[in-house]
C-alpha cells in the first residue's frame, strides 16, 4: 500500500503543478480583486500540499518496514474502471436530453449501490439527498441553470 501511496501521491503532484503553472498563466490578480486563476491557483497549491504530505508519510513508513509493496492491477480492477467509465459516459449524453434531476439521481444510486448488499433503501435515499443537495447548492444558491428535461419542471 506504501508503494501505491507513494506513485499516486507524485502522480497527484504532477497535476498540481500543472493546475498552478496554468492558473498564473491565466493571472492570479490581487488580495482585494481575485484574478480568473486565483481560485486554480489556490487549489493548486492545497492538492501539492496534501500529495507532498502523502508522499513524506508513505516514504517514512516504507523505510521504517522492510517488506515492499507492489502496484498489483488485476482485471477486476479495469472491470470496475470499464464499468464506471461507462456510466459517466451514459450520464454525459443523457444529461442534456433528460435533464439534471432524472439523470443524476440514477446516476448517483448507481455509484452508490453495493452489489454485495441486497438492499435498496440505503443507495436510494443517499441518491436522493445528494441530488437535491447539489441542486439546492448549484441552482439555487449559485444560480447555475441546468437542463430540466422532458418533464419542464421548476
Amino acid at each position: 500500500m506504501r508503494r501505491k501511496d507513494q506513485i499516486s501521491s507524485l502522480f497527484w503532484f504532477s497535476i498540481a503543478l500543472v493546475v498552478i503553472q496554468q492558473a498564473l498563466k491565466l493571472g492570479v490578480g490581487s488580495f482585494r480583486k481575485i484574478g480568473v486563476g486565483g481560485f486554480p491557483l489556490i487549489c493548486g497549491i492545497a492538492l501539492a500540499c496534501l500529495s507532498l504530505g502523502i508522499l513524506i508519510r508513505a516514504t517514512l513508513r516504507a523505510r521504517g518496514n522492510a517488506e515492499k509493496d507492489s502496484l498489483q492491477v488485476t482485471w477486476v480492477s479495469f472491470g470496475r474502471i470499464g464499468t464506471m467509465t461507462a456510466a459517466l459516459l451514459v450520464y454525459i449524453f443523457t444529461f442534456p436530453r433528460f435533464g439534471f434531476f432524472f439523470c443524476t439521481f440514477w446516476f448517483l444510486y448507481f455509484l452508490f449501490r453495493n452489489p454485495a448488499q441486497k438492499g435498496w433503501w440505503s443507495p436510494f435515499l443517499s441518491a436522493a439527498l445528494t441530488t437535491l443537495a447539489s441542486f439546492l447548492l448549484f441552482h439555487i444558491m449559485l444560480q447555475i441553470e441546468f437542463p430540466i428535461g422532458p418533464w419542464k419542471l421548476k
